[in-house]
C-alpha cells in the first residue's frame, strides 16, 4: 500500500511522466528570494517618504512667496494711502510705483517695479464716479468725484517651471480730511486785497456785475439786437394765394380769418333728410347716410366706383339696373307734405320711356311721387294723390349727355318747383291736394325701360322744401358742407427779418372743431417745400406737420436770404369748419453786440492759509446761460508770501497759462504746493445775447 502511495506522489495527474522530486523536496533557494523582496519594498517605502517631504519643503516654500506677495501688495495700499494724505493732488500717475524718498513714500510714474528681482508690482487708480443720488456709480456717470479714487496694486511673480501666480488688493481713497476756501458772494464789491470780509474781492475789468449775492456775471451792456416777431393775421385778402377758392378763403374785415368755406352741402338733419345715397360703395346695397336705414337692395349689375361729382358714383347701364326697398322696410319716405328731390345726374343715352331717378309710383293707389328724364332731354316732376295728379316738365334738352347737373324737385304745399344747376327750369305749378301715402317702393333707377342710363351721386330725398328760389348747388357731398381734401393758403410774401441767426418758434391760433390745420414751410419763397422727418426734407403733397411739431423743431429750419414762408393745410371730415386766426414766427440774433459784455474777469482778494498748504483742487457752482460758447474758467496761483503772490503765474488744471474749465473740480497742478498765500481768477465767456454765472467757488487745500 505504501508504495502505491509513492507511485502516486510521483506521477501527476494530468501526466504519465514521473514528477521531478527536487521541485518538491529542494528548499536552499527560499532565504535569498525573501531578500530581495524586502529590498524592494524598502525601496519603494523610502521613495515615497523622500517625495512626501519635499512635496511639503515646496509647500512650505510657495506659501512663503504667497504671502510675501500680499505684504508687497497690502505695502502698495499702505503707501498710497500715506501719500494722498500728505497730498491728494499727487494722486496723478497711472500705472505708478511707490518708492521712499528723504523718509517719505513718493509717487512715481512707471509701468511697474521689480523687487528682490522676483516680484512685480503695479499701481494703478481709477476714477471713483457718482449716480444723481451721489452713489457710487459704475463710470460714466452722472459725474466723477474728484475727492475719491479707487487704488488696485497687484502683484505678479512665478514660482518656477514656467508657473504665474499674484495677490492683488484694492481699497477706496478719499479726501476727507481737507480744509476748503469757499466764496459764495461778491456783492460787497472790489478793493479789498487781503481776505477779510468774505463778501468783497480785489479786481475786476469793468465788464463784471456782482449785484446780486451769490453770483458773478457779465455786465449788461445795453439793448439787445432785436429780430422782430411776425404774425400773420388774415386781414388783407389779396396777401395770399388759396389752393382752391371754392374751399377755403380769407375772410379779412370783420373777422380777419382764414377757413374752410360752406360749399352748400348741408349739414344731414335726420329730422328731414329721409334717404341720402352718396352711391359710393365698391359693391354691395346702395347704403343710406341719413340714419334712417333705407338701404337699398341692388338689382341687376350696376357699374360701382365710377367717376363722381364728389368722389365716386354709380353708373346705371341696362334696364336691370336699380335699387329698391320695399314700402314695409322703408322709414320715412312715405312723405305726405313738402318734399325736395335732389341729385347730381350725368345722362350717357336717352332711352325710349322715361329715365327715372326716384320714384315711388306704380299704379292706382301705390303712387306717391317720381322725378325723370324724358326722350327729349327734359326733366319731370310727378306727385300724386289719388285722382289729384301734380306735374311740372321743363323744356327739351336741359339734360344734356356726358355733363355732370344738380337737379332739384319742390313741392312746398302749394306749388311744384323744378331746378336744374340752381336755376329754374319751369314756371312753378300751382298744387296742393297733398301725397298719396302709397305702398310702392322706393326705387334709384328703375327696370325695363325706365332704367336711368346713366351715373347718379348724392341722391336726397327731404321732408322740407329746400329750395323754391334759385340757389347756388351744393359743392360738396351732403352732411359735408366743407372740403375734407386739406386745401391750403399761403402768405404771397415770405418773412425776410435783419438781423436774424435763427428761428425760435412757430405757433398758431386757430378754431379747429374737432379737424385739424397741417404746416410745409419754404426757405426759397415757395420754390420748393419742406416738412420735418427726422430733418427737414422736401416735402410731397400729403407731407407736412402740426404747428407743435414745427414749433418743436423751428429752431433747425435753415435761415436763408429768402426768409420763411408757410403753407397752411385745413383739414377737416367735411363736417368741420376749421377756422386759422393767426401764425406766428419768433427769431433772435446771437453774437456780440447784445446785452450783455462779451467778455469778463474778476480777480480775488489774497488768502492766507496761515502755514505752507497742498493746494489740491479747484471746483465750483455755476448756471451755463444757455447761449452758445458760454463758460466760466478759473486759475490760481499760491507763493510762499504775500509780496510774490501780485507777480506769480497763474496756473489751471494742467499747468502754467491754463484754466480750470470743469466745474465738479479738477486737481491742481503740483507746483503749487508748500505755499501759504492762494489767489484767484475767474474769467466769464459768453457770446453777447447771455451770460453764464458762477454760483459758489471752493479751492480744496490740506
Amino acid at each position: 500500500m505504501l508504495n502505491k502511495r509513492r507511485r502516486y506522489h510521483n506521477f501527476c495527474a494530468w501526466s504519465n511522466q514521473p514528477m521531478p522530486n527536487k521541485l518538491i523536496f529542494d528548499n536552499r533557494g527560499q532565504s535569498l528570494l525573501e531578500v530581495v523582496v524586502a529590498l524592494g519594498i524598502f525601496a519603494l517605502l523610502a521613495t515615497a517618504v523622500v517625495t512626501l517631504a519635499a512635496g511639503s519643503f515646496m509647500g512650505l516654500s510657495r506659501g512663503g512667496e504667497q504671502t510675501q506677495a500680499g505684504a508687497l501688495a497690502e505695502e502698495g495700499i499702505e503707501a498710497v494711502k500715506a501719500i494722498a494724505n500728505r497730498a491728494w493732488n499727487k494722486l496723478i500717475y497711472s500705472p505708478a510705483k511707490v518708492s521712499v524718498n528723504a523718509g517719505q513714500w513718493e509717487l512715481s510714474s512707471a509701468s511697474s517695479e521689480l523687487i528682490e528681482n522676483k516680484y512685480t508690482r503695479t499701481i494703478t487708480f481709477s476714477d471713483v464716479c457718482r449716480n444723481a443720488s451721489n452713489d457710487i456709480a459704475d463710470c460714466p456717470s452722472s459725474y466723477i468725484d474728484v475727492h475719491s479714487k479707487q487704488v488696485k496694486v497687484k502683484v505678479n511673480w512665478s514660482p518656477g517651471q514656467g508657473a504665474a501666480n499674484y495677490v492683488e488688493r484694492t481699497s477706496y481713497l478719499t479726501n476727507w480730511d481737507s480744509r476748503e476756501w469757499t466764496q459764495t458772494d461778491w456783492s460787497g464789491g472790489s478793493g479789498q486785497a487781503i481776505w477779510s470780509d468774505s463778501r468783497r474781492y480785489e479786481a475786476d475789468d469793468g465788464n463784471i456785475d456782482v449785484s446780486t449775492a451769490g453770483e458773478v456775471k457779465l455786465k449788461s451792456i445795453g439793448p439787445p439786437p432785436v429780430c422782430p416777431s411776425k404774425t400773420w393775421d388774415f386781414s388783407t385778402a389779396s396777401d395770399y394765394t388759396l389752393s382752391d377758392p371754392a374751399k377755403i378763403e380769407v375772410d379779412a374785415g370783420n373777422n380777419n380769418v382764414a377757413r374752410l368755406k360752406d360749399m352748400g352741402g348741408q349739414l344731414i338733419n335726420p329730422a328731414t333728410t329721409r334717404g341720402l345715397w352718396h352711391l359710393d360703395e365698391a359693391s354691395g346695397n346702395f347704403i343710406d347716410a341719413s340714419g334712417h336705414n333705407n338701404n337699398l337692395t341692388v338689382n341687376g349689375t350696376p357699374l360701382y366706383g365710377q367717376a363722381g361729382k364728389f368722389g365716386t358714383a354709380v353708373r346705371f347701364k341696362s334696364s336691370a339696373d336699380f335699387g329698391s326697398i320695399l314700402d314695409n322696410s322703408q322709414q320715412g319716405l312715405d312723405i305726405m307734405g313738402p318734399l325736395t328731390i335732389d341729385a347730381w345726374v350725368n345722362k350717357t343715352a336717352y332711352s325710349s320711356g322715361s329715365d327715372f331717378i326716384v320714384t315711388k309710383w306704380t299704379s292706382g293707389a301705390s303712387r306717391s311721387y317720381r322725378l325723370y328724364v324724358n326722350i327729349n332731354g327734359s326733366l319731370s316732376f310727378e306727385v300724386r294723390n289719388g285722382l289729384n295728379l301734380g306735374s311740372i316738365t321743363s323744356s327739351a334738352g336741359i339734360i344734356p349727355l356726358n355733363q355732370w347737373r344738380h337737379v332739384a324737385a319742390v313741392y312746398d304745399g302749394s306749388f311744384l318747383y323744378l331746378f336744374v344747376g340752381g336755376v329754374s327750369a319751369a314756371a312753378r305749378v300751382s298744387y296742393s291736394a297733398g301725397i298719396q301715402n302709397g305702398n310702392a317702393p322706393f326705387r334709384l333707377s328703375e327696370g325695363g325701360t325706365s332704367s336711368f342710363y346713366g351715373r347718379l351721386d348724392e341722391v336726397r330725398v327731404s321732408s322740407v322744401a329746400r329750395w323754391i328760389a334759385p340757389f347756388t348747388p351744393p359743392n360738396s357731398p351732403h352732411g359735408q358742407p366743407y372740403a375734407n381734401d386739406g386745401p391750403w393758403v399761403t402768405p404771397n410774401a415770405a418773412y425776410q427779418p435783419s438781423p436774424i441767426d435763427s428761428w425760435t418758434s412757430f405757433n398758431e391760433v386757430a378754431t379747429k372743431n374737432g379737424g385739424q390745420i397741417y404746416y410745409q414751410l419754404s426757405k426759397d419763397n415757395g420754390a420748393s417745400w419742406q416738412y420735418w422727418n427726422s430733418g427737414w426734407v422736401v416735402a410731397g403733397s400729403t407731407n407736412y406737420n402740426t404747428a407743435v411739431v414745427v414749433n418743436s423743431n423751428i429752431s433747425e429750419f435753415p435761415v436763408t436770404a429768402d426768409g420763411l414762408k408757410f403753407r397752411a393745410f385745413l383739414v377737416g371730415s367735411g363736417t368741420q369748419q376749421v377756422i386759422l386766426d393767426e401764425v406766428i414766427v419768433d427769431c433772435e440774433v446771437q453774437g456780440s453786440g447784445g446785452p450783455f459784455a462779451s467778455s469778463g474777469w474778476l480777480r480775488s482778494s489774497a488768502f492766507d492759509a496761515s502755514v505752507n498748504r497742498v493746494w489740491q483742487i479747484v471746483e465750483w457752482d455755476e448756471t451755463p446761460g444757455g447761449c452758445v460758447g458760454c463758460a466760466v474758467k478759473l486759475q490760481i496761483r499760491t507763493t510762499l508770501d504775500l509780496a510774490a503772490l501780485s507777480t506769480a503765474s497763474w496756473y489751471g488744471a494742467t499747468g502754467a497759462g491754463t484754466y480750470f474749465t470743469i466745474p465738479r473740480g479738477a486737481l491742481a497742478p503740483i507746483a503749487l504746493n508748500n505755499n501759504r498765500w492762494a489767489q484767484y481768477r475767474v474769467e466769464l465767456i459768453g457770446d453777447g445775447t447771455a451770460t453764464p454765472i458762477l454760483n459758489e467757488l471752493r479751492i480744496n487745500y490740506r
